[in-house]
Formats: C-alpha cells, structure tokens, sequence
C-alpha cells in the first residue's frame, strides 16, 4: 500500500493527519480480512466440488454464485475494518500509526 511506503520512506513518523492515518488502518485491516476471506471462499468452493461432483456441474458454474460470494466477502472485510476507521483504534495524536 502507498501509505505504508510513504510511512517507511519518512522513517516511520507519520505527518499526514489522523484523519489519514484511520483511512490506512482501517484499509489495511479490510484488504487482509478480505485476503482471508477469499482464500476461504476458495477452498469452500473446492471443497463442494469435490465431495459433490455432480450437484456442482449442474448448479456450481452459474455466476450468481460467485457475485454472491464476492460480495460477502467485501462486505464482511468492510464491516470489520470499519469500527477501526471509525476511531476503534484510539492513537496519540505525537504518535500515530
């Protein structure tokens, strides 16, 4: 993520607000969860193929299943990362991030 370069180049000393610091964090936390959650959605999809081969040939292809999945997915990862946008994550104000 570019904040996190950012963050690295400045030798770790953030200057760019708290409110940009809570945008960084709570984006960090959704992409990771949502990194997770894939995974999941993946190895649960492998898994219905395989144990139920036949029922997955006939309804697992369509791709309603997949928009369904997808947006579960992205809106888990948002409401977890959003209580940490929304100052979940209290920092002082010398040292954020």
């Amino acid at each position: 993520m570019s904040f996190g370069v950012y963050f690295e180049y400045n030798d770790f000393v953030w200057d760019l607000g708290s409110f940009l610091c809570k945008l960084y964090i709570g984006a960090d936390v959704a992409c990771s969860t949502a990194s997770i959650l894939n995974l999941l959605a993946i190895s649960l999809d492998r898994y219905i193929a395989i144990s139920h081969p036949l029922a997955y040939a006939q309804y697992g292809t369509n791709g309603g299943r997949a928009l369904i999945s997808i947006s579960l997915v992205w809106g888990v990862s948002f409401a977890v990362g959003m209580p940490v946008f929304m100052g979940a994550n209290q920092v002082d104000d010398a040292t954020e991030v």
